[in-house]
């Protein structure tokens, strides 16, 4: 049995470099097989470190632009490509970190609903957490990252 929190999906797809894409249904990753709290615990570390690595990376990604930035004058040629790109990039890196925080949370209630018998308190708990993120994450527009350069 599955949480009912995650009913709507939401697809999304990360493009990093080497052309490597990255594909969820985002909702159906942060659910939880309550019947299987082992195997979920188990899954955990891997699911995190994916969305970890990808934040990661767009924040390096918005820390090169920005230095690119410092580096032109409002005048120069380049600096409004530069500026588009810094608030694309901007926007999914925090898409990508509020992602990140996402399976943090799901982290704690695996650990809680492992150890803790009154379940139905840690998944509700769960869900009102994840239906602010969920909030977060629709006000930022999914996304396909362009190539990293």
């Amino acid at each position: 049995m599955t949480t009912a929190l995650l009913e709507e999906p939401m697809h999304i797809k990360v493009r990093v470099s080497g052309g490597r894409v990255v594909e969820a249904d985002l909702y159906q990753e942060l659910s939880i097989d309550i019947g299987n709290i082992r195997q979920e615990l188990i899954n955990q570390p891997a699911k995190y470190a994916t969305w970890a690595v990808l934040s990661d990376l767009a924040e390096q990604r918005l820390v090169r632009i920005e230095k690119e930035l410092d580096g032109l004058g409002i005048g120069d040629e380049r600096y409004l490509e530069l500026l588009e790109k810094y608030s694309i990039t901007k926007k999914q890196y925090e898409f990508l970190y509020q992602t990140r925080e996402a399976f943090y949370h799901r982290k704690s209630a695996l650990l809680e609903l492992w150890s803790n018998p009154t379940r139905k308190e840690v998944l509700d708990d769960f869900e009102k957490t994840i239906s602010n993120i969920r909030a977060l994450l629709e006000d930022i527009v999914p996304f396909v990252s362009p190539e990293n350069n």
